[in-house]
């Protein structure tokens, strides 16, 4: 019987960065990849099968593979994955699994599953907002001010404030309703001002109200984030 061919070293991975996450954000794995071999390998790719922590899975990455590269021998090069990390996830370390998929001039091959731990922080609240006017009456027309205030040392784009609803035991307001704010850059230790729509039905029950927002902002390199906030506001008789 012939000699079965073996089947190459796969290229190394170095790194996978960042290992932390918060809740509520969006980014990217970024896999450092080297091939120590004598021959280059095409069609280099992660496939990342899901990160999770007891069944509680990541909203990205699931069943998603990197762009694909060549690697000459003795080459290095990255790849990406998109990462969402949903608002409510749980907290701790989670398992990132994947492999590797690579090629030469007589095959394709895949390695086993890696696996890589990393870790989900609470919300990044940064970026944080005071909002006025906190009572409103029946039937009024107006706006919420979100009085945003950056904590960090460093400037943030694309600052904007979108509001899920404001809510009572079911009952809502006319406005808002899955509305967003304009969009803002805050210096670091800056602050700014958005607004977004508020009305109320002339018929709306007087009482107590949860207003249900999030602030999202970018910081440099594309990190995105998703802060989730409530806010007491009443309907007056």
């Amino acid at each position: 019987m012939p000699t079965p061919t073996p089947t190459p070293s796969p290229p190394t991975v170095s790194s996978v960065s960042p290992d932390i996450f918060h809740q509520g954000e969006s980014f990217r794995f970024t896999f450092s990849l080297i091939n120590k071999t004598t021959s280059p390998y095409d069609d280099v790719y992660v496939f990342c099968h899901s990160v999770k922590n007891n069944g509680d899975t990541w909203t990205q990455p699931v069943n998603r593979a990197s762009g694909a590269i060549s690697l000459a021998a003795g080459a290095s090069g990255d790849v990406t994955v998109d990462a969402i990390v949903p608002m409510d996830q749980t907290l701790g370390n989670h398992t990132l699994s994947y492999y590797v998929h690579y090629a030469d001039s007589i095959d394709e091959y895949r390695t086993p599953d890696y696996s890589e731990t990393v870790a989900v922080e609470g919300a990044n609240q940064d970026v944080t907002a005071t909002v006025s006017p906190d009572a409103f009456g029946p039937g009024e027309s107006g706006q919420f001010t979100f009085f945003l205030e950056n904590h960090s040392p460093s400037p943030y784009e694309d600052v904007y404030v979108f509001c899920y609803s404001v809510d009572k035991d079911g009952e809502t307001w006319t406005q808002p309703v899955n509305q967003a704010s304009a969009a803002v850059t805050v210096p670091g230790g800056g602050t700014e001002d958005v607004t977004v729509d508020a009305e109320t039905a002339g018929d709306q029950a007087p009482g107590t109200y949860t207003l249900s927002y999030y602030i999202h902002f970018t910081a440099t390199g594309d990190r995105e984030f998703h802060t989730p906030y409530e806010k007491t506001v009443t309907v007056s008789e």
